[in-house]
């Protein structure tokens, strides 16, 4: 009996030491990430003040130190650039991390360091789109239509590049000097595409009146409905109270198959409605049939801008005539629901999840409901976001919390605050979350960290690093944002404290785990 107790005592005891060791070794790789981070920020400064230092013409240093041009940019410049998250290169070893780290830090100074000596690529300029959509028919490339993302860190023969947001598409000047969609292999290389536009008076693609042209196998045929928008929505949610047309609220998505008379379209999640622009030069919600085809519609909003960007009134029609819908606001790209996330002392009632309610706005703004309480997140008389009760909404001033920002609750760094009786206290870890889901499932195969499959609930209490946090339906492990930007399954000790973990996501470029297209890791206790 003492033997094996002894065996069990050793064997816990080994056990425990691999674990330890495995916490050293994420020690040690951080910290070889720092001190890349810091060497490489290091030559950035120095390159930089050579150049400042330099008596040459800022041409002639440019020919006379070349690996000073590269990164031959103000300080603030390098420092922006080396200020990104270290696991964002997600090395593995000390090698690794400087030569990735150098190639991203690079990268990024190319394009300023270049501009200031007054030659090669430059900055995308001010009022570049951060979005692009590419929509309409096409017969043979239909995976180019969709929406692209600016992707900052590449330029293209002096132009701007936007990446597809699910393929590899691109959207970039080629070298004959027109725009193309290409693959990323081929940007700024040459000009092999699927798409292109010959159109050189326009400078950037949804400025143009060309037609788009696409590739048959044997040649460029025309796609004369097919047009490129700039920051576009990719949904839009049209709500507010109406007495006949109800079945016009709720959120349409972008949809790229189609345009109409040279206008995005967006598309009824459950309906057959379709925001488009009629053929009386009015944003109309029609039937399918007639998108495109004619003026018929349910509602009408006369404006030359986007909906979400007018601030004209929506009109419903009631068989005889057009009556004005006063509360009827379209709003782009808003959640379809907010989580409201974090530790209170008081108002725990206000956390959990709100759905977004077509029914109503207030002050012109959306507003979300709780899935199980009279509360409501809306923009309260006073010009604050405030979580309400759902008589309050629209009326008055008074809530139970308050955000004091400008944009929607998802998108403020400001600290929400919660009423006490007296006043207002802030509660800094409390965040709010725009369409997170409500559970994970984590499913594969596993060798040894089999306790970590299966499905995660969110924790509306609890947050870590300002992101969300999932807990097994039945196990303590957790997946929460370590403090280094990556997901990790942890224990709940662990969660917003330490680095420790079972699993990893290396993958900082994804906003929440289930949107990464990484390969989770499991730690096998082997160093």
């Amino acid at each position: 009996m003492l033997s094996m107790r002894d065996s069990k005592r050793d064997s816990k005891a080994a056990e425990l030491a691999k674990v330890a060791a495995v916490i050293a070794a994420e020690d040690e790789r951080r910290a070889r990430l720092e001190a890349a981070k810091e060497a490489a920020l290091s030559r950035a400064r120095a390159a930089a003040r050579r150049l400042r230092n330099s008596r040459e013409r800022p041409a002639q240093a440019a020919a006379v130190h070349p690996e000073t041009t590269t990164l031959a940019v103000v300080e603030a410049a390098a420092i922006e650039a080396a200020r990104l998250p270290i696991t964002a290169f997600t090395p593995r070893t000390a090698l690794a991390v400087d030569e990735m780290l150098a190639r991203d830090l690079h990268a990024a100074l190319d394009a300023a360091a270049l501009s200031a000596l007054g030659g090669g690529e430059k900055l995308p300029p001010t009022g570049v789109p951060t979005s692009m959509s590419l929509c309409g028919e096409l017969k043979h490339t239909t995976t180019c239509l969709g929406t692209y993302m600016l992707a900052p860190q590449r330029t293209a023969h002096g132009k701007p590049v936007w990446k597809h947001a699910s393929e590899d598409k691109w959207i970039a000047w080629a070298s004959v000097g027109e725009w193309m969609v290409q693959r990323g292999a081929n940007v700024g290389v040459n000009d092999a595409g699927f798409m292109t536009l010959q159109d050189t008076s326009a400078s950037l693609p949804h400025q143009s009146s060309a037609d788009w042209e696409e590739v048959d196998g044997k040649g460029w045929q025309k796609a004369p409905s097919c047009k490129c928008f700039g920051d576009v929505p990719t949904s839009m949610s049209l709500c507010g109270e109406l007495k006949r047309m109800t079945t016009c609220l709720g959120t349409y998505l972008l949809a790229p198959q189609r345009t109409a008379n040279r206008k995005p379209v967006w598309r009824h999640t459950s309906a057959d409605r379709w925001i488009a622009w009629a053929t009386d030069g009015k944003w109309k919600v029609q039937e399918g049939v007639d998108v495109g085809v004619n003026a018929l519609g349910f509602m009408r909003l006369e404006t030359a801008s986007l909906p979400h960007q007018s601030s004209a009134d929506w009109e419903e029609g009631d068989g005889k005539g057009w009556q004005k819908a006063l509360s009827c606001k379209c709003f782009g790209d808003v959640p379809n629901s907010m989580s409201l996330c974090g530790e209170l002392k008081r108002m725990t009632t206000c956390l959990g999840t709100y759905l977004l309610a077509p029914q109503r706005t207030a002050n012109r703004k959306p507003v979300w409901r709780h899935t199980s309480a009279d509360r409501w997140i809306a923009w309260a008389t006073d010009g604050k976001w405030k979580v309400q009760e759902g008589v309050d909404v629209g009326v008055n001033a008074l809530g139970f919390m308050r955000l004091e920002t400008a944009s929607l609750p998802h998108q403020s760094s400001a600290d929400w605050e919660e009423g006490d009786g007296k006043g207002w206290q802030k509660a800094p870890s409390c965040k709010c979350f725009g369409d997170v889901p409500t559970s994970m499932s984590l499913c594969g195969e596993l060798k040894r960290m089999t306790t970590c499959l299966g499905t995660y609930l969110l924790a509306p209490q609890r947050t870590a690093n300002r992101k969300p946090v999932w807990k097994h339906a039945t196990e303590d492990r957790w997946i929460a944002c370590i403090s280094t930007g990556i997901w990790k399954v942890q224990e709940g000790v662990d969660v917003g404290v330490k680095d420790a973990g079972f699993m990893t996501l290396q993958d900082t470029t994804a906003s929440l785990p289930h949107q990464s297209s990484a390969v989770w890791e499991e730690y096998d206790f082997r160093v």
